[in-house]
């Protein structure tokens, strides 16, 4: 396929007989823009043709294969930054450092995609490890009262890289919601608010996350 992107990534459905196929990569966009974003949904959709295409006529068993669904508008993967009072870097996720105010914890390796074409950056973290979240990169440096989450934009291209995915935007967004509202219940300001509250509260919720490996850092 004469498609911008090295590799072609299959993985299960929920559903038998299905497969979620990742193969699409459109470049120099500006993701602030909404003339360039328009531009780079018409580019996708014209690649899905394609996409669908190749393994009908090029891989056995998919011979009667067909696209169900694509994705409902094109995916932004970096653009505006929030800088928290935390920065987050490429060498804190490969070290799988941890934190004492950790909220949530990510495990996807650094996966940087040439932005003017072909090519990527994959390391991982060690086998086994992962890497926390403080709650601090939740708090937009300036800020007194914000908490963000969910896909956080932070100044380290790298660590982005890793932690942009869906599991850990979920992760953050969780504990952004439990510091907002027991900034709210505490009255406290989002800083004042002890992490030992939020992470009480996450553990109470369910959330995954293991305390107690950077206690004095």
């Amino acid at each position: 396929m004469r498609l911008p992107r090295e590799d072609v990534l299959f993985f299960t459905a929920p559903h038998p007989h299905e497969v979620s196929v990742n193969r699409t990569r459109v470049t120099r966009v500006l993701g602030t823009s909404v003339r360039y974003l328009t531009r780079a949904e018409y580019t996708a959709r014209r690649r899905l043709d394609r996409i669908d295409r190749f393994p009908r006529t090029r891989v056995p068993g998919f011979e009667e294969a067909y696209a169900v669904r694509s994705g409902v508008q094109v995916g932004v993967r970096e653009s505006r930054r929030v800088v928290g009072d935390h920065q987050l870097t490429g060498h804190d996720i490969l070290a799988a450092r941890s934190f004492p105010d950790v909220v949530a914890h990510g495990a996807y390796p650094v996966d940087i995609h040439n932005p003017r074409g072909t090519g990527r950056v994959l390391r991982r973290v060690p086998e086994g490890g992962f890497y926390d979240i403080p709650l601090r990169c939740l708090l937009p440096r300036g800020d007194r009262a914000a908490a963000g989450g969910g896909a956080l934009r932070l100044r380290d291209a790298r660590a982005h890289s890793s932690y942009r995915v869906m599991p850990v935007a979920m992760a953050t967004g969780q504990a952004a919601g439990v510091c907002a509202a027991l900034t709210v219940r505490h009255g406290h300001g989002s800083r004042g608010l002890p992490y030992r509250l939020v992470q009480r509260e996450l553990l109470r919720q369910g959330a995954r996350l293991r305390l107690g490996q950077a206690e004095g850092t």
